[in-house]
């Protein structure tokens, strides 16, 4: 199993632990693991943009950039994780493959990406979000 998908399947059974409504955890699950994937995304492109000065990066920093770049997300990512079939046996492997340590290294990822992206936020904005 990849590291996306695992990392996916990590978001998603903290969500079943705390809730036991499978299809919202699957929706919530899906929303908020294909936010941390675009933030982890901005902040690179933000700092890419900020270290190498390449033109082209900075209409990648653009608002329009950063919608169309959340929505491929989000596709990609129910695309991926939204199949019943598929996602029954994809976590019948998550289970088999689990350790916690593992499971411990994506959660704190997930929340150093959160923090990443909003210190990059709230400090490098004029690199970070074009809005003209």
């Amino acid at each position: 199993m990849s590291w996306y998908k695992y990392w996916y399947y990590t978001i998603f059974f903290i969500y079943d632990s705390i809730f036991k409504n499978t299809e919202s955890n699957k929706t919530f699950a899906v929303g908020l693991f294909s936010v941390t994937v675009y933030m982890m995304i901005a902040v690179i492109n933000s700092v890419l943009y900020v270290t190498s000065g390449i033109a082209m990066m900075k209409y990648l920093c653009h608002i329009y950039s950063h919608l169309l770049l959340a929505l491929i997300i989000y596709c990609l990512n129910g695309f991926l994780f939204w199949p019943d079939r598929r996602a029954r046996k994809e976590r019948g492997i998550y289970r088999e493959i689990s350790r916690p340590r593992k499971n411990l290294l994506f959660v704190v990822l997930t929340i150093l990406v959160f923090a990443a992206y909003f210190y990059v936020l709230f400090n490098y904005k004029e690199y970070f979000l074009l809005i003209y």
